[in-house]
């Protein structure tokens, strides 16, 4: 399943500002890597309230960015950690770090195509 960045969505709230949006992609990208290292070494530790507590803070960054499919997942995964429901928590999440990388790459990919419209 495909994870697209909603630019227009972006661009409406910001005004039109393509600087402002390309910025908050170049965020989104740092971030996602920095969550999904610490996703793995917590999981790696079955550390399930810290994997819960990322997904959280992924969930609300994916939120803007008009990820709704990948946010509905997170917070599936979420709300079942929280409740103890850890079976199958390493598959769920393996399959949300694929989406997530894949909303990555199309974050990189709107981010060149506006960096191409500023300079």
């Amino acid at each position: 399943m495909s994870e697209h960045i909603d630019v227009n969505g972006l661009l409406n709230l910001s005004g039109n500002d393509r600087e402002f949006v390309a910025e908050i992609l170049k965020l989104y990208i740092q971030k996602t890597n920095s969550d999904i290292r610490e996703l793995g070494n917590a999981a790696g530790e079955e550390n399930w309230k810290s994997v819960a507590f990322i997904l959280h803070r992924m969930r609300s960054s994916a939120t803007p960015l008009g990820l709704v499919e990948l946010q509905k997942n997170l917070k599936a995964l979420e709300i079942d950690l929280k409740d103890h429901n850890t079976s199958d928590a390493d598959n769920r999440l393996n399959h949300i770090i694929d989406r997530v990388k894949t909303a990555q790459k199309s974050a990189e990919n709107q981010l060149q195509q506006l960096l191409d419209l500023l300079y």
